[in-house]
């Protein structure tokens, strides 16, 4: 397995592992920011509790790992670190995105202990150790960070100390769009009525209501979330599908599809991972459920990863 490849995975298995349990969870405040502020052409609104994340097993066994390979993460991190005072990590309490149907978005980012003016005044700390200036201009909620070539991108400083960017963040109109909402999201009826089935305060969650074709299977719209009981991590993906017998021969074939997945010489949590799965339809609808151990998915993933997490021995990048 690549260095590359193998970095996603490990970030991709943390971020589906915000899952231990927490005192009085809660949706982020994030994600609340981003109901509020999102435009109504909203068809995508994901969040994940970065602070629930980092307490899990998984966090404290893969992330070290994953800095280590990404050299230019690890330097970024470093950095800030070093020229500000702040830890970056542990700085980001919650996170959510939202996406409209031409994936154009924005990223909403809940801070802890880092205000607007630490912010700027970070950037421009960073910008002067490279031998560089950044000019910083606010305009209602929106800041302008220029730099000495005049090359500017725009972030957007909410109430609770929420940092918001875009997916383009050189495009200011975009930025507007994605914080000038007003509260329109509730107009989108289907995107809200999946956000409805959730339970956001699961640590992690996605609601859709853009029309997706995946291997010839077209889910219309749907909601997931990854919650914690009783040890066990629960997945639960429902979604609405192209009609009622693609969703029922779907959940006839997920059990035996996922059993000829399972390689033969695979550790027993995997085993263990896709038995636990269970698939039922009701008209176009299909529910899918699964649960796995921390214990178990850190054993998997070590497997896959062959050793990643044991101080195995993937190079780190320079």
């Amino acid at each position: 397995m690549s260095g590359r490849v193998r970095s996603f995975a490990i970030a991709a298995s943390l971020a589906l592992s915000a899952l231990v349990p927490s005192a009085a969870l809660a949706a982020g405040k994030s994600f609340q920011t981003a109901k509020d502020s999102l435009p109504s052409s909203t068809v995508v609104l994901a969040s994940v509790d970065l602070a629930t994340l980092r307490s899990t097993q998984v966090w404290s066994k893969f992330f070290p790992t994953l800095v280590k390979q990404e050299r230019e993460l690890r330097e970024g991190l470093d950095k800030v670190k070093s020229t500000c005072g702040i830890d970056p990590v542990t700085a980001m309490s919650d996170l959510s995105v939202g996406a409209d149907p031409s994936d154009k978005g924005g990223i909403f980012i809940g801070l802890t202990g880092v205000t607007e003016a630490k912010f700027t005044d970070c950037v421009q700390k960073i910008a002067k150790s490279e031998g560089k200036t950044i000019t910083v201009k606010k305009s209602g909620n929106v800041i302008e960070l220029t730099n000495d070539k005049g090359k500017a991108i725009f972030v957007a400083w909410l109430p609770g100390d929420v940092l918001a960017i875009t997916s383009n963040p050189e495009d200011k109109k975009l930025l507007e769009t994605m914080i000038g909402g007003k509260g329109s999201l509730s107009k989108n009826a289907t995107l809200t009525a999946r956000l409805a089935k959730i339970d956001t305060s699961t640590p992690a969650f996605i609601a859709w209501s853009k029309s997706m074709n995946m291997q010839k299977v077209t889910s219309k719209a749907g909601n997931a979330q990854v919650a914690y009981a009783g040890g066990s991590l629960n997945l639960k993906v429902e979604s609405q599908l192209g009609d009622a017998k693609e969703a029922e021969n779907i959940a006839k074939g997920l059990s035996g599809l996922l059993g000829m997945m399972v390689p033969k010489n695979a550790p027993p949590a995997v085993e263990r991972a896709a038995k636990s799965v269970t698939a039922k339809s009701n008209g176009a609808d299909i529910t899918i459920t699964a649960a796995i151990t921390e214990k178990d998915l850190i054993t998997a993933l070590q497997a896959a990863l062959g050793g990643a997490a044991s101080g195995g021995s993937s190079p780190t990048k320079r």
